[in-house]
């Protein structure tokens, strides 16, 4: 079975699990420590205790080490596969949205933002495809209170064939809802590694979509809930698991008030897995970031400026 990552209101779920690959013969380009790879606690905080609500109180996850990363044998980018692709799937920008029953307006920051991100994000070359209406890949599978929703599962399915030949992972963007499971009321997303496929639903960023109060400052919190969705999910393809010691952009994200929380940042155990996946000099990827958080207007990352001697020299 494969290991399934969800995150969305009301239910999510992370259930079964990847083929378990043989733990890899250590070499002497992988450290045999544990400890993280930065330590700065005015640069990475802690989570809270669990509180009576919220995702960690629904569900009791065990995390993942940087070693317990290693033992899944994470797939690594190669030179015929290390693209990131964004599919917009439906109007992206400003998005007048009609379902079944209800019409409601989503608003997104510009694909080729999000492209930006990524590629300094995870160090790999990210394209944005033409975008395609959603009737023209995908019918509903239900629909909920007014919404129209469809079933990730089976639309990785129906978009697995539009995936191209040199990606490490495309991600789907759409502005209508989407869920893993029956008793789930919709989902901010989905993501899976070993195929390689992801789909951030950017519906419910503006909290009118599901009937709430809409905050005053919604406008300017919206770009940083879609980069944060994003992100997020496309970590997921690299096969990073929900974060359950750190404040880090893997956290399980239960409702607005969760995602809001949520820094973009990654934690030491996650920014140590992608360091493995892709070398590179994190004080450099740092200030790349934050020249483009810049032009975003996004928060500013955590600076770590050393190199301690346990750092992966591959």
């Amino acid at each position: 079975m494969r290991r399934f990552f969800v995150v969305g209101s009301v239910w999510f779920a992370a259930c079964a699990a990847d083929p378990a690959p043989t733990r890899p013969a250590r070499d002497s380009a992988q450290p045999v420590t544990a400890d993280p790879l930065f330590e700065d606690p005015a640069a990475f905080d802690l989570l809270p205790p669990v509180g009576p609500t919220g995702w960690r109180a629904r569900f009791d996850e065990p995390g993942q080490s940087y070693l317990d990363y290693l033992g899944t044998v994470p797939r690594r980018p190669a030179p015929d596969a290390e693209h990131l692709y964004l599919l917009p799937l439906g109007e992206m920008g400003t998005a007048f949205v009609v379902d079944a029953e209800v019409t409601y307006i989503v608003r997104t920051p510009p694909p080729e933002q999000m492209a930006d991100l990524l590629t300094v994000y995870f160090g790999l070359p990210t394209e944005v495809l033409p975008q395609l209406e959603v009737g023209s890949v995908i019918e509903p599978d239900r629909i909920r209170q007014g919404h129209e929703q469809f079933r990730a599962q089976r639309l990785f399915e129906a978009t697995a064939p539009l995936v191209p030949d040199d990606a490490y992972s495309m991600t789907t963007l759409m502005v209508q809802d989407v869920f893993f499971d029956d008793a789930q009321a919709w989902g901010y997303g989905f993501g899976q590694h070993r195929e390689g496929q992801a789909v951030v639903s950017f519906a419910r960023i503006d909290p009118v979509v599901s009937g709430l109060a809409r905050e005053p400052d919604v406008l300017e919190r919206i770009p940083l809930r879609a980069f944060t969705l994003l992100v997020h999910e496309v970590g997921h393809t690299f096969g990073f698991e929900h974060c359950t010691e750190h404040r880090c952009v893997m956290n399980g994200m239960e409702d607005l008030a969760e995602l809001d929380a949520t820094p973009l940042h990654l934690c030491p155990q996650c920014l140590r897995k992608l360091l493995y996946l892709r070398p590179t000099d994190p004080a450099a990827r740092y200030r790349a970031l934050s020249a483009l958080y810049g032009t975003l207007d996004l928060e500013t990352p955590p600076t770590v400026d050393r190199r301690p001697p346990s750092f992966p020299r591959t």
